[in-house]
């Protein structure tokens, strides 16, 4: 720290913003991956509500933390929900130590239409090529992702594992929807080896129903946090911090029953579209993924 001379003003301190890896280490030093996760499986405990609630004290204060957690926890579910045993085994433990970051591109909401990648079989191994938008907390060159991957002539895809140092992936920075101050990277398939031990789950329709109720209810979480956040700036704002929690309740009520209730997400957006308006309130930002 620099000593403050007597004829100039002090230096002042200007925190960086801290990296996803920075992010995701910080995180899982307070057990927060594991939050909702079986202790068997390397987890906390606790129920998934608990998780949502997580992401939403984080969103108070750092959206883009925030971002990391509910994203990391979103792939972490997939792989406690898997039938893929070997594969939660192996993976689970560096994601809820935070050691590499992930996600799941075809449950994450507000992404839109996400179409799965095409599978083809060469006779000496499946191949798939396909692209996915940006995700946030993939970290480049160095994540796991789970994707959708329709094979040829079946009916319905599987979500498959998907590691950045497979051959034939380029990756690319883009901003992530619903998240423009939020970088994240995308994905283009081309020829991609698919190892069938990577397949998390062959119905893979399935699996994305009961994970994106939950991944909504991150993503009212994280909105939920920001109004918060714009609240606290302006004391007369104060009677809305109920709205706020009936809204994040109806939502985590929905996850919960595993349906995907958007009325409240959606009365979340425009709330802290008229608070961010109203208070000058932005979210906090992660540098671009390394």
């Amino acid at each position: 720290m620099h000593e403050a001379h007597h004829l100039h003003p002090p230096h002042r301190t200007v925190a960086q913003p801290q990296s996803h890896a920075g992010m995701r280490e910080a995180l899982a030093a307070r057990g927060l991956f594991g939050i909702g996760v079986p202790p068997h499986m390397g987890g906390g405990g606790g129920q998934l509500s608990d998780a949502i609630h997580a992401v939403a004290d984080a969103a108070r204060s750092c959206t883009a933390q925030a971002l990391v957690l509910a994203s990391q926890r979103l792939l972490v579910q997939a792989l406690v929900r898997s039938q893929n045993i070997g594969a939660a085994e192996y993976q689970l433990p560096r994601l809820l130590d935070g050691d590499i970051g992930g996600n799941c591109a075809a449950s994450w909401p507000q992404a839109g239409e996400v179409a799965p990648a095409r599978a083809r079989d060469t006779g000496r191994g499946w191949l798939m090529s396909g692209d996915f938008p940006a995700l946030p907390n993939l970290q480049r060159d160095w994540f796991v992702v789970s994707v959708p991957v329709l094979f040829e002539g079946a009916a319905r895809f599987s979500l498959v594992l998907l590691r950045a140092e497979e051959s034939g992936i380029a990756q690319r920075h883009a901003a992530v929807q619903d998240h423009p101050a939020e970088a994240g990277v995308a994905l283009q398939l081309q020829n991609v080896f698919l190892r069938e031990d990577e397949i998390i789950a062959e119905d893979g329709p399935a699996a994305v129903a009961h994970l994106v109720p939950f991944a909504s209810g991150m993503q009212a979480a994280i909105l939920a946090g920001q109004c918060h956040s714009a609240v606290a700036r302006s004391p007369h704002l104060v009677g809305v911090q109920a709205v706020i929690e009936d809204l994040l309740a109806s939502a985590i009520q929905a996850a919960m029953r595993g349906s995907h209730d958007a009325a409240p997400l959606a009365e979340l957006r425009r709330m802290w579209a008229a608070l961010s308006s109203a208070t000058g309130a932005v979210p906090c930002q992660a540098p671009l993924p390394q």
